[in-house]
């Protein structure tokens, strides 16, 4: 009677420890690593590889039964295991037109067996994120330099409509390749560290900051004017354009948004002599751009001045010098913020 008491306990204890292995087998964790990275290059085909390594934590796990499967969009896509890579899945994923960012997570599905019986499972990885970034850049060629100086920044994904800004202040821009754009370094207070940014807003990618230093003496006549162009008191006749050259503007054609500014540069063939020349800037857009009078001071030939945004329009300035026979034509551009 004490054998039978012995054996039915003995059988009691087999049957609940293996209930218990049943039920720490299906609390097993899955180990989902998503090895694709946050940040995505465009590309033209705009065909995205999502990859991930798989391996469910049970030791039980029925061989070849796990499927793992990208859930994107809604959709269910089953991934494919790398040949020779156990444990590694992937999927080639088309995305949209336009598409900037892709949210997704992995889905496993497989099967574990515990004294015979097979039990089926499904577990989910948390969501992930990864952004396409159409444009990014290295960064500057130097980080200090005097007005005028060309820097060039390098990086991917420029365009031909790209902008530079210090601030919100303009810079001359050219572009060289999706890879580079340089600018000239715009003519600002010195000694001053600036925020340098491409692009337009919305989406300006800050590049870094670049310190703007005193330029060079080199004994030649100024081509900076003072802060204030506004022109001493004189009696002195205003000064005629010299014969041999034409009055030019830098940049050539402005292209700002509202309420941002940008340095123009009118420079005169020859250096000023005697009294502050005024050069007579007109627009047939006046609410779209605000600027004061443009003075070029004697001993330099170049006039600065900051003109602000306005109200969104498309028009020209016409700047004339004294002498001239006709005026200087800028396009202008001003861009609503959005």
């Amino acid at each position: 009677m004490q054998n039978n008491r012995t054996f039915h306990a003995r059988s009691f204890f087999v049957i609940i420890s293996a209930l218990a292995v049943l039920v720490l087998a299906g609390c097993g964790t899955p180990s989902i690593t998503n090895l694709t990275a946050p940040s995505l290059p465009p590309n033209p085909s705009q065909i995205y590889t999502i990859t991930a390594r798989i391996k469910p934590q049970a030791s039980n796990v029925v061989e070849g039964s796990t499927v793992a499967k990208l859930i994107i969009d809604g959709n269910a896509h089953k991934m494919t295991m790398i040949p020779d890579t156990p444990g590694i899945y992937e999927y080639e994923f088309q995305a949209p037109p336009g598409v900037t960012e892709l949210r997704y997570y992995f889905l496993i599905e497989y099967q574990v067996s515990n004294i015979g019986i097979l039990r089926s499972r499904t577990d989910y990885s948390p969501l992930q994120v990864a952004t396409i970034v159409g444009r990014d850049a290295v960064g500057l060629s130097s980080n200090r330099g005097p007005a005028g100086s060309r820097i060039a920044i390098t990086g991917r994904g420029f365009t031909s409509h790209d902008n530079v800004y210090f601030n919100d202040s303009l810079a001359r821009s050219i572009y060289d390749s999706a890879n580079s754009i340089s600018f000239y370094v715009p003519d600002l207070p010195a000694e001053q560290n600036y925020t340098v940014s491409i692009g337009d807003v919305p989406g300006k990618l800050v590049i870094g900051t670049f310190r703007i230093d005193p330029g060079a003496d080199s004994g030649a006549p100024a081509t900076v004017i003072p802060n204030d162009p506004q022109p001493a008191a004189t009696t002195a006749p205003a000064q005629t354009a010299q014969q041999g050259g034409a009055l030019t503007v830098s940049p050539s054609e402005i292209k700002i948004r509202e309420t941002q500014t940008l340095v123009l540069k009118f420079i005169t063939p020859q250096v000023v002599q005697g009294a502050p020349m005024l050069i007579d800037v007109t627009t047939d857009i006046p609410e779209s751009v605000i600027m004061p009078e443009v003075y070029v001071q004697p001993g330099s030939n170049v006039g600065s001045v900051t003109i602000k945004g306005g109200t969104p329009a498309t028009g020209q300035l016409y700047a004339q010098m004294p002498g001239a026979d006709k005026p200087l034509v800028i396009p202008v551009t001003i861009q609503p913020l959005n």
